[in-house]
């Protein structure tokens, strides 16, 4: 057996620009130790519904019961991985979106009830 692992991950963590985008600031790629420690923070997380996905990376999410909550911006096209209607939860303190097995570094604009 080879005593190298490697890590896989099923995760999305780099904006547009693919790997060559080192910049881990809100919106950008995910830093790993992020995603670990949302992973991990299991009552940081607030579930929200998708309104609506912007072009411009902006994603406005709502209550479960359609309060308007919180606009979400990445440098990630996320069109193909979240439609308005989609049900998310947002990590607010960490700023990491989560959509099924994909996870989001995000800009928040707005605040978490």
């Amino acid at each position: 057996m080879n005593p190298r692992t490697t890590f896989t991950s099923q995760r999305t963590h780099t904006c547009f620009r693919g790997p060559e985008c080192s910049w881990v600031g809100a919106g950008h790629a995910m830093a790993f130790e992020q995603d670990l420690e949302a992973t991990a923070d299991r009552d940081g997380w607030q579930d929200t519904v998708v309104k609506d996905v912007s072009a411009g990376g902006w994603i406005s999410l709502t209550t479960l019961d359609g309060r308007p909550l919180v606009q979400a911006w990445t440098h990630t096209d996320v069109g193909e991985v979240i439609s308005p209607g989609d049900p998310v939860s947002v990590h607010g303190d960490l700023h990491v979106l989560a959509a099924g097995e994909h996870r989001f570094n995000v800009l928040l604009a707005g605040i978490l009830a």
